[in-house]
């Protein structure tokens, strides 16, 4: 799971590419790995990596741009948070539904009953 720090520098990292500027500052491990990540996920297309002996990203870029999956991403800041939202107030629609009506489904399941025999 990429941690809300990561998250952070790609949306950073994707802005700069969006704004055109080609000159990324990634002298350092964090940035590197996290332009990387943008790469991998095809946020940024006109980049390139290969690895070192260390294990660090080497990148190239020709006219890096920012794919529709960047931009959502930068937008997008939780996306789990709007399904989180929706799925809460459908239950609690679903909730009221229920209790506004409960007195028919009871005397529904009571005559179903009734019907099957199994009451009285």
């Amino acid at each position: 799971m990429i941690s809300k720090d990561w998250k952070k520098e790609m949306r950073r990292i994707i802005k700069i590419i969006n704004q055109g500027d080609e000159n990324l500052d990634i002298t350092n491990n964090f940035t590197a790995e996290c332009l990387a990540t943008c790469i991998d996920k095809e946020y940024i297309i006109g980049y390139s990596y290969d690895r070192n002996a260390l294990g660090n990203p080497m990148f190239d870029h020709i006219n890096p741009k920012v794919t529709q999956e960047g931009m959502l991403f930068i937008e997008n800041k939780s996306p789990n948070r709007s399904a989180n939202i929706a799925i809460i107030i459908s239950v609690f629609a679903l909730l009221i539904s229920l209790l506004s009506n409960l007195e028919k489904i009871i005397a529904s399941v009571i005559m179903l009953l009734k019907l099957a025999g199994l009451m009285k």
